[in-house]
Order: structure tokens, then C-alpha cells, then sequence
């Protein structure tokens, strides 16, 4: 294979010392090392991994690989300094491990991958995501891409001779000077393909979508429909409800055997957590288009057969065309006191309610944690960005003064932040006014091209300055008016989400709890360009000439401000699309028959916001089937009906379970101030028979569960289970599990 003909693909991948497996990801991507051996004094350094991670989930059995590639060497792992030494080979292997070896002199040397170049004949990649693929100058003759998604791909000089292309989305993929000699584009979409100095001799393009204008050397079929093409049409992005984006405190809570609040599960938090169909017919080539879908479904419980109607949230975004806008962004950090504490422990407990835990559950604080979570967000930034972050605990601090990303050394940034200590009392308005005042040189940028948000990391339990409810949602409430939104990120087992209910719903607003580093970074590595960017906003579907009206909204934060005739959302967030599911892309409107109204087709108007500004209005008419036995228009719907009973007997438990405990009402009275009050950082805590908590400190309530529900959740097990087997969906099993433990546990009165 000639230099012209091979892959140039910047991996970063790192390799320590050691005889170890390690998975090459595409550009960009993160990776995990496995240490097998460590070695001392000379010795011969041994890298391998595994050819097929380049490009994950072609068929390795029907794979030949050619390889090069070039290796640079690094005696520091974090700062990177390269040796200026560089290993270059090239071999080809029928086997699946690709390897280097070399001696080296050193006890710390590190290494990696900073080009490979690879032979992918005859590969298959069948229905594989490849976006923005960098296959330049690739040998990817008789290769099987069929239905797979190369749009905007990089193909310029690849040899494409006979490889097959049937449905694939090739849109805006660049193929200058590539050889198409007996290529299979049947179906393909090609558009925006850019096509120049191509070799085109025998390519089969009957099918194929909006065709440049280029002579292909032969007879062409007329241009199809953009449904046509199956696979090869782009994903298209979905949306997904502001407010909670998890109920992972929740499930932490049960986990180390806590019993949650209330709060901790939302309707539109459970519903993120996974991916619906949502009943759409029709291409969408709005913003927003809502389709609809109609159940019939009896409560496994109670027997009463109730109808239901799904709202799906669709869009006509093509994911490849989605990029979000400039930030100007402020981070605000919770380094309180209350952050000292475990990660997985209750700072309150301290104080006359100490619970056990593990040693390992220990090792970690929420100023850790929290620390780390600020850095996963950092690496999202981009150089036009604008940036600052402040602190606070009794009052709040500039830790970093507002400035573009690319003045910005954020090397020495992370550093400084992965220092942050807690101590202090948690002054949250004190944190919340100044992050607003840092953007208030903001206000009049220019918002198609500019978006202003603040991000909040705190365990939400504050005990000085402004403590109203009321007084805090108002902050964020005159934010919102100015279109500076907010994001909540609660940190810890005690994060106490019943102070951020009510932040929640205001316009631009969303959240997620961090229960791990990594799992954070996963979540902000799939959603952190989704999280910043509200498309949609004051969306209204009011319902009128049916003889249904609306009874209950699950998987909107503003349920609550549903009536008969109308269902209100505050904002809609794009969302992933996979195989025409979408995340959290569903709001269930449980019906109420109305036996005396008119039998005529139920007409649904929206109407909807944009960015700009400006007003959309739609109307629809849905005929809904009359029938009285159960009934699921698709798997969705029947998802959502599941999954809401699920939340509606969970949020039903832990409020009798909470009533029955006898809580006391908290006393509102702040925390004393430092006995030092010359450093800010150090406090002393008072004797615990002088402490009182205040409105949203919050302590544990040991998990316990009484007779009668132990027995609802064994039954409703039992309907869980078969909805997920009907669904095929084990992602559910998570549910399951929670069930599960929760039927087994001894009622209180055994205890």
C-alpha cells in the first residue's frame, strides 16, 4: 500500500511501561490503561492493542490488516513532553494484536500513538457510525459499508473499487480524487458530497439521494423521496424536557441503604434515563414537530383501565448539522464546610445521626469530586469561549476572572482547581449574585451567536444569606428574563433536591447529580453541547373538541400547571436520537373519558417559542381508537405508561415512609459564624446539643419499608418484569434491581 493510500489518523493514545492491552479509540477519545507487570532497570518495552478499536464494530473474521504507525516517547505522563524519540513500523497481521516493542533504559517512560496508517480491504462496517470519519487515502476496496452513517466523513483519495455503499448517509463526506470504480451507492444519500477529480467507472447509484451534478459515466434513475433511502436518510436530533436529567441521587440513597427524599425522583428525570419511540409518521423538517400516540392500559394494581396520550418530541435538526453556540460561561463551586464531607456520607449526621459506611465509600469527598466534575467540564470548552469561576462558602470569591478560553493557560487552570479546599458556611445567593453579576457585560451580546449560562455545583444545603425559596428562585427567574439560564449539579449522597425543585422550572434550566467522576464525564462526554443549548421554550399543547381532557402530565417539571385542556413545558433540550428512539423524548398525558362531550376528533394546538423569539403555533387532529381493551400504539408509549407508575409508587412510598418516621420540622436558624474570623477557610463546628439544623440541611433517615408496601412492590415486580420482556429493553433492569431489594427488605416492625 503507498504512503497516498494510507489512513492519517491522529490517535491519542497513551501506553505505560508495562505488558498491556490498549484499545485505540478515534481521535479525541479517552482511554484506560491495564498495568500486567511493572519492570525495573533495562528491559523491553511491549505495546499492544487490539486493531479493531480504530473503528469500532466492523467484523474482524472477514478483516485483513495492513498497519503502520509512529510512536512518540514521554518521560512525564501528565505534562507530556515528548523525548524528541519516535518509533516508526509497519507490519501486517492476520492475528488480532497489533504490537511494538523496543528497549528502553528508563523506570518511566510513556508512550503514544500519534499516527497509523491501515489497509481496511474487504472490512465490514455495516450500519456503524462513522461520522466525520478520517479515512483519507484509506484502501477500503470491497468493503461493506451498507447502511452505515459516513456522513461528513473524510474520504479524499480513498480506493473505493467495489465497495459496497447501499443506504449509506454519505452526507457532506468528501470523496475529492477518491476511486470509484464499481461502487455500490444504491440508495446512498449524497448530499453535499463533495466530488471533484473522482475515478468513476461501472458505480451503481440507482436510488441514491439529491445527486451532485456529475457525470457518472451512464444512465441515472430519477431522484427518490428523502424516506427512501432507510438508513442512508442523516439522525435526526430529538428533545428531551428541562429540569432533572437523572434520579441518580435516588438511586444512590438506596444503594447505601438511605431513604431518598421525595424529590429525588421526577418524572422527567426517570424518563431521560432512557430512549423512546415516539410515534413519529411523517419526516420532520421543523424545529419542533410533536407526533402523538394513544394507549389503553389497566393499572397492575388497582385493575382501573385508564387511556393515555404520548406527546413525542421530535425534530428536524440533522445531528450532523447541531453544534452549539458560544459560551460565555460561569462555573460557581460550592466549597462550603458541607463539602468536606464523604461522598457518600451525610455532613449533617455528624451532628447526632452518624450512619456506617464503608472505608471505601470514605476515600472520596464532595470537594473532590466536585473538583474533578468542574475539570470534565473544562475540556468542553472551546477557544472562542468565555470563561470565569467563583466560589463560595460564607460569602463568594472571583477564583477566575472572566476571559476567553484561548488567553487562558488551562493546564495550570485544572491544577488550580483540583486544589479547591471547603470550609465555611453556604452562603448559595452569595454565589448565585455574583456568577449573575460576571455576566451582566453579557446581557447584550448577540444571542444567535453567544449563549450565557451558569453552572451551579453544590450540595444544595445552604445555611446563610438569602434562604427563602422564593428568594433563590427569583435570582435565577431574572436570569432567565435576560436569557442567562442555569444548570444544577448536585454533588453527594445528601444533595438535597427539594431546594432545586422549584429552580428547576424556570426557563432555560436543567440538572444532573454527579455520583462518580467518571460517570460524569461519560454524561458530559455524550451531553454537554445538548446541555447548554435550550431550543425550544414556553411550549403549550392545549387539547380541545374531544371527549378526552387531561388528567395527569408526567415528564415535565411543570406538571403542576396542567389543567383539563393544557400541558405546559418551560424548555425543551436537544436530545440523541439512536435508531429512531429518543432520550427522555416523551411527555404521557394520562386522559380523563369525559362520557358527555363531543365523540369528534381530538384537535391538539402547540405552540412553542424559539430562540429568537419568535411565536410557532401548530394543529393537529388526532382520531383516537375506540376500544376498551388494552391497547399500546407502540413500545414508547407503553415505556412511559410503565415507567410512571414505577415513579408514581416509589414517590408514594418514601412519603409515607417519611410521615410515619415522625420527622421533626426544621428549625430555620443559620449556622454560627467561625470562631476564627480571620481565615475563612477554617471552621469550628459548635457542640452538637447547640446545633440546629437549618431549612435545607439535610440529615439521613435509614432505609426501611413497611408491610403493606413491601407487598406492593413484589406484586408490581411481577408486572415489571413482563413489561420489560414484552418491551425488550434491558435497560430497565435497573428498575428491577430496586424493586427487587426494596421487596426483600424487613418491614420496620420486624426490625
Amino acid at each position: 500500500m503507498s504512503t497516498n493510500n494510507k489512513t492519517k489518523l491522529r490517535i491519542f493514545a497513551l501506553a505505560i511501561i508495562a505488558l498491556g492491552v490498549l484499545s485505540l479509540p478515534v481521535a479525541g477519545q479517552q482511554v484506560s490503561l491495564k498495568m500486567e507487570k511493572q519492570f525495573s532497570g533495562n528491559r523491553r518495552v511491549v505495546v499492544a492493542w487490539e486493531p479493531h478499536s480504530l473503528v469500532p464494530g466492523f467484523g474482524l473474521d472477514q478483516l485483513r490488516i495492513t498497519a503502520s504507525y509512529a510512536l512518540e516517547r514521554s518521560q512525564d505522563l501528565i505534562l507530556w513532553e515528548p523525548t524528541g524519540q519516535t518509533y516508526e513500523g509497519g507490519l501486517h497481521l492476520p492475528d488480532k494484536l497489533l504490537r511494538f516493542e523496543a528497549d528502553s533504559d528508563v523506570r518511566s517512560s510513556y508512550y503514544r500513538v500519534v499516527q497509523t496508517g491501515i489497509d481496511l480491504e474487504g472490512a465490514v462496517f455495516s450500519d456503524q457510525s462513522l461520522v466525520g470519519a478520517n479515512l483519507a487515502g484509506a484502501n477500503l476496496q470491497g468493503a461493506n459499508f451498507s447502511f452505515a452513517d459516513l456522513s461528513g466523513a473524510d474520504l479524499r483519495g480513498a480506493n473505493l473499487s467495489g465497495t459496497n455503499l447501499t443506504g449509506a448517509d454519505l452526507r457532506s463526506a468528501r470523496l475529492d480524487s477518491a476511486i470509484l470504480t464499481g461502487t455500490i451507492l444504491d440508495g446512498a444519500n449524497l448530499i453535499g458530497v463533495s466530488l471533484e477529480d473522482v475515478q468513476i467507472d461501472g458505480v451503481d447509484l440507482s436510488g441514491a439521494l439529491e445527486l451532485p451534478s456529475i457525470d457518472f459515466g451512464g444512465e441515472l434513475v430519477d431522484f427518490i423521496s428523502p424516506l427512501a433511502g432507510g438508513q442512508g436518510v442523516p439522525q435526526r436530533l430529538g428533545f428531551s424536557v428541562g429540569g432533572a436529567n437523572d434520579i441518580n441521587n435516588f438511586r444512590r440513597n438506596i444503594d447505601e441503604e438511605f431513604l431518598p427524599l421525595v424529590t429525588d425522583v421526577t418524572y422527567e428525570g426517570l424518563f431521560y434515563d432512557y430512549f423512546f419511540e415516539t410515534g413519529q409518521s411523517e419526516p420532520c423538517e421543523d424545529l419542533f414537530c410533536p407526533s402523538y400516540s394513544f394507549a389503553v392500559s389497566a393499572d397492575p394494581l388497582t385493575r382501573v383501565v385508564e387511556p393515555y396520550l404520548s406527546v413525542g418530541l421530535n425534530s428536524g435538526i440533522a445531528e450532523v448539522d447541531f453544534s452549539r453556540k458560544k459560551l460565555n460561561l460561569v462555573i460557581v463551586l460550592d466549597v462550603s464546610g458541607s463539602m468536606s464531607s464523604s461522598f457518600s456520607e451525610y455532613y449533617y449526621d455528624q451532628f447526632g445521626n452518624q450512619q456506617q459506611l464503608d472505608q471505601e465509600d470514605r476515600q472520596m469527598t464532595k470537594m473532590e469530586v466536585a473538583n474533578q466534575a468542574v475539570v470534565a467540564l473544562l475540556s468542553h470548552l472551546e477557544p472562542d469561549d468565555n470563561l470565569s469561576i467563583v466560589l463560595f462558602s460564607s460569602n463568594a470569591q472571583i477564583a477566575h476572572p472572566m476571559s476567553r478560553v484561548s488567553d487562558t493557560d488551562m493546564e495550570a487552570l485544572e491544577q488550580k482547581v483540583l486544589a479547591f479546599n471547603a470550609g465555611g458556611g453556604t452562603n448559595m445567593s452569595s454565589g448565585m449574585q455574583l456568577g449573575s453579576l460576571l455576566l451582566k457585560e453579557s446581557l447584550e451580546v448577540d444571542h444567535s451567536e453567544f449563549e450565557n449560562r451558569i453552572i451551579f455545583l453544590t450540595d444544595a444545603q445552604p445555611n446563610l444569606g438569602e434562604l427563602s425559596e422564593e428568594g433563590l428562585l427569583g435570582i435565577t427567574q431574572r436570569n432567565a428574563e435576560n436569557q442567562t439560564y442555569a444548570t444544577l449539579i448536585g454533588i453527594g449522597l445528601d444533595f438535597n433536591t427539594e431546594l432545586v425543585e422549584s429552580i428547576l422550572k424556570t426557563r432555560g434550566a436543567n440538572y444532573y447529580s454527579v455520583h462518580s467522576p467518571d460517570q460524569f464525564v461519560e454524561r458530559m462526554d455524550e451531553g454537554f453541547e445538548f446541555m447548554v443549548t435550550p431550543l425550544v421554550f414556553n411550549l403549550k399543547v392545549t387539547l380541545s373538541g374531544s371527549h378526552y381532557s387531561i388528567q395527569e402530565v408526567y415528564g415535565s417539571p411543570e406538571a403542576s400547571q396542567a389543567t383539563g385542556e393544557v400541558m405546559k413545558v418551560a424548555t425543551l433540550f436537544p436530545s440523541r436520537t439512536v435508531e429512531g428512539e429518543t432520550r427522555g423524548g416523551l411527555v404521557l398525558l394520562k386522559l380523563k373519558r369525559n362520557l358527555e362531550a363531543s365523540t369528534e376528533p381530538m384537535r391538539l394546538t402547540v405552540q412553542y417559542e424559539d430562540r429568537s423569539g419568535e411565536i410557532h403555533r401548530t394543529e393537529a387532529e388526532v382520531n383516537l381508537p375506540d376500544v376498551e381493551a388494552e391497547f399500546f400504539a407502540n413500545t414508547g408509549i407503553r415505556k412511559g405508561i410503565l415507567l410512571s407508575r414505577y415513579a408514581q409508587l416509589i414517590q408514594t412510598w418514601i412519603a409515607d415512609e417519611r410521615a410515619s418516621y415522625g420527622e421533626d420540622e426544621p428549625v430555620v436558624q443559620p449556622s454560627p459564624e467561625p470562631r476564627d474570623g480571620n481565615d475563612p477557610w477554617w471552621w469550628f463546628p459548635p457542640d452538637p446539643g447547640e446545633f440546629q439544623l437549618g431549612e435545607w440541611e439535610r440529615q439521613s433517615i435509614p432505609l426501611f419499608i413497611s408491610r403493606p408496601y413491601r407487598k406492593l412492590f413484589g406484586n408490581f415486580l411481577i408486572h415489571f418484569e413482563s413489561e420489560m420482556q414484552e418491551l425488550g429493553d434491558d435497560t430497565l433492569s435497573q428498575e428491577v434491581e430496586v424493586l427487587q431489594r426494596l421487596s426483600a427488605l424487613m418491614v420496620a416492625e420486624d426490625q
